[in-house]
């Protein structure tokens, strides 16, 4: 059994968490679906980036109530697995209603995440291995949005982006301070929202940019607004700046969520979805983007349909479409290997990519 990814790149996904008007989904439901999906005798690759998310809040202890159910479904993957493929879970966790507790004089809130980081690698642990072999921590993801929407608390002085700064640096330094089995396992996430404007863009992410020495990922969340920017060249040009400053190979970049921010009535059905996973994963984003490491896909149901991958029965044909999008994608790495379809690849991208 191999990971998913195309080129170098991993594709992950946020499974739905059913509390928008879809269907609750862990990662053993989009593994099956996919492997019933998939166009070949041999097995199909495993998704082992996996996305969920927790909010805090300050008149109660965060205890990862909504992290930690997922863990047993990850360990069964892990074990369904062999052990052949390391798990990886992004814990994108979110503070509410005010930044009390993590502040360098009250940490409080700031170790109760630490301490959630450590139950959840207790609970993937496997005699002397973890079924977790890493968790990125997403602490405050899309802060440059979230805290002007009202979502995130609001500032406590004149500058917007100080109580952000000093909440992830403590999450940090609270981290790190762990035991080290844990603490090396432990990867902080820094993920600010594509910016509110392209003249001003840098400037707003230099804004809210923590300490970088306890950054391990950066990144940027991004859906494709309409069907004119479904293309690899209008991607590039929109990360490139963040992540020439700011990711090396020792700091990888990273997609944080992505998907189609139009709806199917706009042209946004199923291909649509396809062709901009096409451009994210693309050679030209990999070569202009040299360390773009991985993308997460948003398969909600939410106020419009995310999904690449259907869980229901009776949406099984739409799977089909990305099952056999990355059944191409990958036979194109290897046109030589019948076991990957070999000449059959063009045709069948031509198929899935046509209207």
């Amino acid at each position: 059994m191999s990971a998913m990814s195309v080129d170098g790149i991993s594709i992950g996904f946020y499974p739905d968490e059913g509390d928008a008007g879809g269907t609750k989904t862990y990662l053993s439901h989009l593994n099956a679906t996919l492997s019933s999906s998939w166009p070949s005798p041999h097995r199909a690759p495993v998704i082992n980036v996996v996305g969920w998310y927790a909010q805090t809040y300050p008149g109660e202890e965060f205890t990862g109530s909504q992290l930690l159910p997922l863990v047993q479904d990850i360990k069964a993957e892990y074990v369904r697995c062999g052990g052949a493929v390391q798990m990886v879970y992004e814990a994108s966790v979110m503070p509410f209603q005010s930044w009390t507790g993590y502040t360098r004089d009250n940490p409080r809130k700031a170790h109760e995440v630490a301490r959630v980081m450590q139950a959840i690698l207790v609970a993937s642990q496997l005699d002397d291995d973890f079924a977790i072999a890493e968790i990125r921590l997403r602490f405050g993801h899309e802060v440059n949005y979230y805290i002007r929407s009202g979502l995130y608390p609001p500032p406590t002085g004149v500058d917007e982006a100080r109580d952000f700064r000093e909440a992830f640096d403590q999450v940090a330094i609270a981290c790190r301070a762990l035991p080290v089995e844990y603490a090396r396992r432990v990867k902080m996430f820094w993920c600010p929202n594509i910016a509110s404007t392209a003249s001003g863009a840098m400037a707003e992410y230099e804004r809210f940019q923590p300490t970088m020495e306890h950054v391990d990922y950066v990144g940027i969340d991004y859906y494709c607004p309409a069907r004119g920017c479904l293309d690899a060249a209008d991607f590039v040009r929109k990360m490139k700046p963040f992540h020439d400053k700011y990711a090396s190979p020792n700091r990888p970049f990273l997609l944080g969520e992505t998907g189609l921010h139009f709806d199917q009535s706009e042209g946004g059905g199923t291909q649509a979805k396809l062709k901009w996973l096409d451009a994210v994963t693309s050679k030209e984003a990999r070569r202009k983007l040299p360390h773009l490491r991985g993308v997460s896909w948003f398969n909600y149901e939410k106020d419009r349909d995310y999904r690449l991958i259907f869980v229901a029965q009776t949406e099984a044909a739409k799977t089909a479409a990305f099952a056999q999008w990355l059944y191409a994608r990958m036979a194109e790495e290897d046109k030589t290997s019948p076991a990957r379809g070999g000449g059959k690849v063009k045709k069948l991208w031509k198929t899935l990519m046509a209207g």
